[in-house]
């Protein structure tokens, strides 16, 4: 995207959200971000919500014809509602709820591990973080997982951005 191959951009996208149910919402992020700093008005918009679009297909549609349960994120952290559509509400509004649950010290433990080796040359790369704060968001809101997350495989998504911004 960096270089303005926009096309290439959308076929590497296309491939990651083959590779797991919630990567399609990494698309939003791309698209946002190639909507305000490339002006790729068009091509940001559309990306954006296929990456939605793909992600609730994933989950209404894909997921239950192959027997996982729909509701898989919400049944592991239901605090912030039964649908899809309550928990980005309840992210988005109810700071009350939502805060306490992400600022634990878990959860800040793990994120210091994650950034450790990079110390605070990873802030001079903001933007390229914002690309996986849906990942950020999914390990942060609906993982009861603290410190020992950083053993599985749920940053392994974020790590290579975290590379890109340092």
């Amino acid at each position: 995207m960096e270089k303005g191959r926009f096309g290439v951009t959308a076929a590497l996208l296309a491939a990651s959200g083959m590779v797991k149910e919630t990567l399609p919402l990494l698309m939003v992020p791309f698209g946002i971000f190639a909507f305000l700093k490339y002006r790729k008005k068009l091509w940001g918009s559309i990306v954006a919500f296929i990456g939605i679009g793909w992600f609730l297909a994933n989950f209404y549609l894909i997921m239950p014809l192959f027997g996982q349960h729909v509701n898989f994120f919400l049944e592991t952290n239901p605090i912030f509602g039964k649908t899809i559509g309550d928990a980005v509400s309840t992210v988005l509004f109810r700071p009350d709820i939502t805060l306490p649950y992400v600022f634990t010290f878990e959860k800040i433990g793990f994120l210091s591990l994650l950034f450790f080796p990079f110390g605070v040359l990873t802030l001079f790369g903001l933007p390229v973080l914002f690309l996986v704060i849906t990942e950020f968001a999914l390990i942060l809101l609906y993982s009861p997982l603290g410190f020992q997350q950083i053993l599985y495989h749920h940053p392994i998504i974020i790590v290579p951005f975290i590379y890109l911004a340092a």
